[in-house]
């Protein structure tokens, strides 16, 4: 029997809201489609951009990020969604904000690293931009903990975008370099939940890819929501 929206999840990633050089706008009605046809929607990482936000400040961008995660939330009760931190949205404010509404709301869980779903295993894929032979992402991490808004980060990423050199991404990545550093951070860091995976979802490097295959895994990604660059939202079988 063929499988339906509800028997699976959906996964996106890197919508980057609130950045100026974000076009998540234009995507939010394809997550409130999915929202209402899935049983599980997986948020990958970066789903807010602290750094280039166009709000004031931490605090501002905070607010306004919990406010309108437990909105969609609230909007879906029956659809659990599951927020995976990313190098962009993981300021400690907005981390304590997310435990507090992940009790307020029930269809709401936080995961900072990865997140199993059956043998489906979810990353940022912040973890690629560690050097070789490291494994701690908190190290990696801790640097953007206490980030703050930059008007220099803003004014660099327009630039970026309008001169449409976004393309340096697919220069900088190769899909097994990818699933190679992947691969090497679970064994070291989540060995057991690698173990019965069959397929892995990141974004982070922002150049979208569907199975990719490498040692016995299907590796896929799911692109960038900012200017220049291109989202591909994925779903995924839920388990029986």
């Amino acid at each position: 029997m063929p499988s339906t929206a509800g028997d699976s999840g959906f996964v996106i990633s890197d919508l980057h809201i609130f950045a100026r050089s974000s076009l998540y706008e234009r995507y939010l009605p394809l997550l409130e489609q999915a929202a209402s046809r899935h049983k599980v929607v997986v948020l990958n990482g970066d789903t807010f951009d602290f750094k280039r936000s166009r709000f004031s400040g931490n605090s501002e961008t905070a607010r306004e990020a919990a406010a309108w995660l437990s909105a969609l939330c609230l909007r879906h009760p029956e659809t659990r969604f599951h927020y995976l931190l990313g190098n962009h949205d993981c300021v400690r404010p907005f981390v304590d904000d997310l435990r507090m509404l992940e009790k307020r709301c029930a269809n709401l869980r936080l995961s900072e690293d990865t997140l199993k779903i059956g043998s489906s295993l979810f990353l940022h894929g912040d973890v690629c931009d560690l050097p070789p032979g490291q494994n701690d992402l908190s190290i990696l991490r801790r640097k953007y903990e206490q980030v703050q808004r930059s008007s220099l980060s803003i004014a660099f990423a327009q630039l970026v975008t309008y001169s449409r050199i976004n393309f340096v991404e697919h220069l900088r990545h190769t899909r097994r370099a990818l699933a190679a550093r992947i691969m090497e951070y679970l064994k070291a860091a989540h060995p057991d939940e690698l173990a019965s995976t069959e397929r892995i979802y990141f974004g982070h490097t922002h150049v979208p890819f569907q199975n990719f295959h490498y040692k016995g895994i299907s590796f896929s990604n799911t692109g960038c929501a900012v200017r220049g660059l291109r989202l591909a939202p994925l779903t995924f079988p839920l388990p029986t």
